[in-house]
């Protein structure tokens, strides 16, 4: 079975608001932590099964270079 990815209107907005932070902080940093956020994605497209269940149905991916994390 196939599943399709979406991310929500609130996710959407967290990642929206960390990107807008992180680009304050310093310049090209915003871009780097969304580069980090798209990489996690397209690893969770590709091989959702690879990532830890932490609750019945819910994974957990951690962002490469940044302390945030997915869940799905």
């Amino acid at each position: 079975m196939s599943r399709r990815f979406v991310v929500r209107n609130g996710a959407q907005e967290d990642v929206d608001r960390a990107r807008e932070w992180h680009a304050n902080q310093r310049a090209g940093l915003g871009d780097q932590f969304f580069d980090d956020v798209v990489a996690t994605f397209r690893a969770i497209e590709a091989m959702p099964l690879r990532f830890r269940e932490v609750q019945p149905d819910v994974r957990k991916a951690m962002l490469s270079r940044f302390p945030y994390a997915v869940y799905f």
